[in-house]
């Protein structure tokens, strides 16, 4: 493993520098603050120690960096010090430092602290891989369930293609005789009559306005098809691993674009898109997976208020955007069943449903919040009235410091 040291004493460096390398572990050697601040912005090490006086840059000061700027990777600190005072060491670990120790210190007692940190960013590591495991089953199960509904979203076009195509087939046929009917006439082998009659056969003022109208209708087959084919290759594109600039109004509809057959049996749907919305630094594919699981949730919550009481009206679900000073809002509102308070706690909770067995998973929510939270560091909140409805209110910030990872809250 790769192990950063920031130490400006130059015989405790080359001591401790010796010890890990003993260990096995690449050291990376910083004579001050900053230069150990640049190696780790570049990810040069997952476990840094640092000294707590050092020149340029403090070791106190490098730990609220560390954990200020959400680095992709978790970076296990531990802090040397010669103080010893109680205050002190709350100080360090309220920095953001995992382990604490005073000089001067015992090598065995710091290759145990070493080897604790190393376990500490194996179980990082299998969080963040078992993360991204759910996240990509959760998207499956989700495009699994709307395969059906997006086969019939292009079905309709499809129908409105095939049926002009054979009309417009047979009715060429017919209208090349006519022409070759004038033809004659001009050579003078046929008669008005001949052509009168075949014009009357052929229904040519029918055609003269049908025709038009298939061409127009399979023209629009066509753009709905190349709509839904672009909204699931844009829905479904896996995105940046680093944050980009994304329209939010452009995925909200393309969402709605892919699960229209989930939510169209139910429920309106009524958008108020901001024409003025900035573009947001965000993950553009776990951003759609995000408002497919507050709209598909707000689907089921009016099919469930519907079946459960039939006289209480069509369903609705509202979608309006907002710029902030700070922040894009988005908010996701039903007027489903709603959230009885005694399960409004645990809502974000892994693994946790309320539909039947088969219907979910209990992993929407859950990835949401980590997704708004935790990566993008935003706010995902909601309000709820139990036979009224739901609201979830998506707020992201309008400037990102650094491309998130796992966070320190998240461990």
């Amino acid at each position: 493993m790769n192990v950063l040291i920031a130490e400006d004493d130059f015989v405790a460096r080359r001591i401790l520098q010796k010890m890990l390398e003993k260990l096995g572990h690449k050291v990376i050697v910083c004579e001050d603050g900053l230069t150990a601040w640049e190696a780790i912005q570049i990810n040069a090490a997952r476990l840094a120690i640092l000294d707590w006086m050092m020149p340029l840059m403090d070791g106190l000061t490098l730990c609220r960096k560390i954990r200020e700027e959400s680095l992709p990777e978790y970076v296990y600190v531990i802090l040397l010090t010669s103080n010893d005072q109680k205050s002190d060491i709350v100080e360090g670990l309220s920095a953001g430092a995992d382990d604490y120790m005073t000089k001067p210190y015992d090598p065995y007692e710091l290759k145990a602290r070493i080897r604790s940190g190393q376990r500490v960013l194996k179980l990082e590591d299998d969080l963040k891989t078992t993360t991204a495991q759910l996240f990509h089953s959760e998207k499956l199960a989700a495009l699994g369930t709307l395969a059906a509904g997006i086969a019939h979203e292009v079905n309709t076009p499809m129908q409105y293609l095939y049926y002009n195509t054979r009309f417009l087939q047979e009715s060429f046929g017919g209208i090349l005789a006519l022409l070759e009917a004038y033809g004659a006439l001009e050579r003078r082998i046929g008669t008005q009559e001949d052509i009168r009659a075949l014009a009357e056969k052929i229904d040519i003022e029918y055609l003269r306005g049908e025709i038009p109208r298939a061409l127009q209708e399979s023209s629009e087959g066509v753009e709905q098809i190349t709509e839904i084919v672009q909204s699931i290759r844009e829905f479904s594109h896996p995105g940046n691993r680093r944050l980009a600039p994304m329209d939010i109004n452009a995925a909200v509809a393309n969402t709605l674009r892919v699960t229209r057959n989930q939510w169209a049996r139910v429920a309106d749907v009524q958008l108020d898109l901001a024409k003025d919305l900035p573009l947001v630094p965000c993950f553009q594919g776990e951003f759609n997976q995000v408002v497919l699981n507050l709209v598909l949730n707000a689907a089921h919550a009016i099919e469930t208020r519907i079946r459960e009481n039939p006289g209480g009206g069509a369903g609705v679900i509202s979608i309006n955007t907002r710029k902030t000073q700070e922040f894009v809002e988005i908010r996701v509102q039903d007027n489903g069943i709603g959230i009885p308070d005694m399960i409004r706690p645990k809502i974000f909770d892994p693994f946790f449903t309320t539909k039947e067995v088969g219907r979910g998973t209990g992993q929407g929510l859950a990835i949401s919040r980590s997704v708004i939270v935790d990566r993008l560091g935003g706010r995902l909140t909601f309000d709820s009235r139990v036979g009224e409805g739901t609201t979830f209110v998506i707020r992201l910030p309008l400037e990102q410091r650094s491309t998130p990872g796992i966070p320190e809250a998240g461990r």
